[in-house]
């Protein structure tokens, strides 16, 4: 984890050195970087690195199964206690928690989505719903991202 971390913040720096030579994509990179760096739970930056780079949906059956558990085990030690009505007093004052919320719920879609798991996707769907008030405006790709994958998903 404090490899991938670091990697971040080398890409970072790299990326804010050659200003004049940036692409776009650079520039989104940038950007995806400096918010992380942000981020108070840094967890799961790899998985959200895989999946702006588009090669999580290149993972093998072995690694995205790891990656769906490590996923499953936060998202249930950590959030699915949670009463739906405590959503508003728990996110409502902590804006990191909702991003780290929200991002555990964009990876449990994307996971299940390409794990053929309806029923976790339909639930995460549910959950989004009713957090994405509660998301910071500077990190709504996430709801954007989320909704993309539900969507996909259903269409499939």
């Amino acid at each position: 984890m404090r490899i991938i971390f670091n990697l971040t913040k080398i890409f970072f720096g790299i990326v804010q050195k050659q200003s004049e030579s940036k692409t776009q994509v650079d520039e989104e990179i940038s950007k995806l970087c400096a918010k992380y760096l942000t981020r108070a739970n840094k967890q799961f930056i790899k998985y959200e690195m895989l999946y702006f780079v588009k090669e999580i949906t290149k993972l093998r059956e072995d690694m995205l199964g790891k990656m769906v558990a490590e996923i499953e085990g936060y998202y249930i030690s950590t959030y699915s206690h949670i009463e739906v009505s405590a959503y508003p007093k728990l996110l409502e004052k902590m804006p990191q928690t909702a991003i780290d919320f929200s991002s555990t719920v964009l990876l449990r879609i994307v996971g299940g989505c390409l794990q053929q798991d309806y029923n976790k996707v339909y639930e995460a769907g549910r959950i989004l719903d009713k957090i994405a008030e509660f998301v910071p405006s500077d990190h709504s790709y996430i709801l954007h991202h989320s909704y993309h994958w539900l969507g996909r998903c259903y269409s499939q």
